[in-house]
Formats: structure tokens, sequence, C-alpha cells
């Protein structure tokens, strides 16, 4: 099942409530926006930040790729060290309120509004429209080679090294599903930094790789996408 990694934009129900407005006091209003650090985080972290800066008189202060994961920044958040950040439904449900896997994407997102606001006091606020998807991807001359074009055409084969961002590893939705649902077996597993994925494939640290629909390196003509389900949330 391909993984629609639906982005929310995360807010304190206090920042949320004053309308990004100025509260008075006498005190300096300051929101912390935070992200995540890859290169959909950075650039997400800045559109929030510029868009309170250029609609609003409050002060942003940026805490931009603070880590790969959600519990760094959600820590952050329920101690009041940060007021916002692009999350993904999937990581909120899974790595956060650890959750067994919930293909209805319509409950999913309902019952995590409820228990962030129950458990945490902090309030996801909708939907940025687009969808992220994990696609298993290869160096293309290498999946050439082998005649790989699906994922099923590398069942059986373990000559071939995976590597993924460490969190897929622990995901229900990520690498134990994905070699449950195919019966895959690698000859070894690495864990790369996301930024470090696709140069991986290139220097043969990873013959297959973890990759997400937004990677912009999917569109050169180096790398292949192997059809087929690789995890994840269909919403």
């Amino acid at each position: 099942m391909k993984k629609f990694k639906s982005i929310i934009l995360l807010l304190l129900s206090l920042v949320l409530l004053a309308g990004m407005c100025a509260c008075g006091g006498g005190k300096e209003d300051k929101v912390v926006v935070a992200s995540k650090a890859h290169t959909e985080g950075y650039i997400l972290g800045e559109i929030i930040s510029l868009m309170i800066e250029n609609n609003s008189d409050i002060k942003v202060e940026r805490k931009l790729g603070l880590s790969t994961g959600g519990n760094i920044i959600h820590e952050g958040m329920v101690k009041g060290d940060i007021d916002m950040y692009p999350e993904y439904t999937g990581t909120g449900w899974l790595t956060i309120l650890k959750k067994d896997q919930e293909n209805n994407h319509d409950k999913l997102y309902g019952e995590l509004k409820s228990e962030y606001e129950s458990l945490y006091g902090l309030t996801w606020t909708g939907l940025y429209g687009f969808n992220n998807t994990y696609a298993l991807t290869m160096r293309k001359d290498h999946a050439e080679s082998i005649g790989a074009k699906k994922i099923s055409d590398i069942v059986g084969r373990d000559d071939l090294i995976f590597g993924a961002n460490p969190d897929y590893y622990e995901r229900e939705d990520g690498y134990p599903g994905l070699v449950a649902a195919y019966g895959l077996t690698f000859k070894k597993e690495v864990e790369l930094e996301i930024a470090l994925k696709f140069p991986a494939l290139l220097d043969g640290q990873a013959d297959v790789i973890n990759g997400f629909s937004t990677d912009a390196q999917l569109h050169a003509p180096d790398y292949a996408i192997l059809d087929g389900k690789s995890g994840g949330y269909t919403p």
C-alpha cells in the first residue's frame, strides 16, 4: 500500500485561538517555528515563518532542521519550547501515539486530533493538501541490469543492500510491513540520513532505498522507482 503522508500544520491551541495577533501586555510576541531536517521540512517551516511575519507583527524564531523524526520536536511542543511545526499524520499516529495501523484516513485524522487535544493540549489545524508517498528506488542502470521494474521482481534475491532512514525500520507501515507483504530478504540493511539516501545509491552503499514521491531526485534519469505498494497509509 502506498504511503500517503498527509502533511499537517501543528499549532499550540493558544496560538490558534489568538489568531496570530499581538496580545499586548507589554511583552514581545513571538512564536517558535520548528521543522524536521529534510528539504520538505525546511521549505514548509520557512513558508510558515514567512506567512506569520508577512501577516502579523509577531516575531518568529526559527528552529528548522531539528531532527528527521517527530519525537524530539513533539517533546519541545509539549514543554512549550516550540509553538508549531509541519508534521505527518502517520508519524503522529504511529510514532507519537503508538497506535496500530489504521487505513481509514478520515477516522485516523479525527482520532488523532482528539487525542492530541486531550493528551497534550495541542491542535492539528488542517491538511496542506498534498500527499507524499514511499517509493522504493534503485539506480536505474542497476535495476535494468537485474530486470527489476516492480517490487516483486526483487523477491527471492539476497544480494541487495537496503537503505532507509532510521524511523522507517521502526514503523509498522514501513520496513516490517514491506518485507512481510512481499517476503523480501536483503543481504544487509543500513540506516541512512534522509539527505544521504540518494548519494548512497550512487556510490554503492545501498542498492534499494525508501525514497519519497516528493524527492526532486526522482526526476533525474539516474533513478528508477519500483512499482508496487511500499507501505504506509492510503487516505
